[in-house]
């Protein structure tokens, strides 16, 4: 059932941004929406670490 279930609406990360979205939209007629952190918002050191 989960393969024949359609996603139309995915959230994704700012890392994402780019051709994907075009790709998804064109070929999979699904929407990505890129989540980015406000400009004012500091990064954790370990989130930096492990990227």
């Amino acid at each position: 059932m989960y393969a024949a279930t359609p996603i139309r609406h995915v959230f994704a990360d700012s890392g994402f941004a780019g051709r994907l979205v075009d790709w998804a939209r064109d070929l999979l007629r699904t929407t990505i929406e890129i989540l980015r952190n406000p400009a004012d918002q500091r990064r954790w050191v370990v989130e930096g670490t492990l990227a």
